[in-house]
């Protein structure tokens, strides 16, 4: 498995369903920002991206400066 961290979030995203989600997410400034659309047919947003966010089953609303865990691309 890829290594995690544990990053803060650089803009607020939303609770999360029923199973663990990877959301395409773009590291800058020490922080990491979520794409604002995750539909996994969108292929310019993963190319655009540099991280996923690991949000777990059930995951409540985050807000900016929330810790989360990243998968940062080599």
């Amino acid at each position: 498995p890829m290594p995690r961290q544990k990053m803060p979030l650089g803009a607020p995203v939303t609770m999360n369903g029923p199973r663990e989600h990877y959301m395409r997410a773009t590291i800058s400034n020490g922080a990491v920002i979520a794409a604002d659309r995750q539909d996994s047919g969108l292929q310019s947003v993963l190319a655009n991206a540099n991280a996923l966010i690991v949000r777990p089953p059930n995951d409540g609303a985050k807000e900016a400066g929330d810790f989360v865990e990243v998968i940062a691309f080599p």
